[in-house]
């Protein structure tokens, strides 16, 4: 799977990371307890679109402080978890 950059989730996730509303807030810490355990986190940030955004997914690229804050965003592994 080719890593595409997207804007528009990015700039959401950067809204609502600065943000934080509740309900937002509490969807991102279940699917953050959700990707530590997958094996494609990347804690390192090898695979991070931008470097120092670690842990990121290694599929996508995404910082998960972000991806994990765009409701309409899913997990991107071949079998999705969230």
């Amino acid at each position: 799977m080719e890593k595409k950059l997207r804007i528009k989730p990015i700039l959401i996730g950067i809204w609502n990371y600065i943000t934080r509303p509740a309900k937002i807030e509490i969807e991102s810490r279940r699917r953050t307890k959700i990707c530590m355990t997958c094996p494609l986190v990347d804690l390192k940030g090898d695979q991070c679109f931008a470097k120092g955004t670690q842990p990121c997914c290694s599929v996508c690229g995404c910082s998960l402080k972000l991806k994990t804050r765009v409701l309409d965003e899913h997990c991107p592994a071949d079998t999705p978890r969230w």
